[in-house]
């Protein structure tokens, strides 16, 4: 995702949060990790899966997810339009 700021700032941290998988009292900790410095004007944000979390039904959790800020746009970027 794209944000934008008028002077640089930096965000750093964790939130964790206990979650229920809706499997009776099964829980993980569902945690986001900020490690951002961010530059005036437009910055992207990557949103990157680190860690799964498999219930006993066999589900799939994301439980950690990484937020970070890229210098640039990846090369082989693929842009999809979807009408709803």
């Amino acid at each position: 995702s794209w944000i934008f700021i008028e002077s640089p700032a930096a965000a750093t941290g964790e939130c964790v949060v206990p979650t229920y998988t809706g499997n009776d009292d099964e829980m993980y900790e569902d945690s986001t990790v900020m490690d951002l410095k961010l530059e005036k004007g437009w910055n992207l944000l990557k949103y990157e899966i680190a860690e799964t979390f498999t219930s006993a039904t066999g589900k799939r959790y994301a439980s950690k997810t990484r937020v970070s800020r890229l210098e640039a746009l990846p090369e082989d970027v693929q842009w999809v339009a979807v009408d709803y």
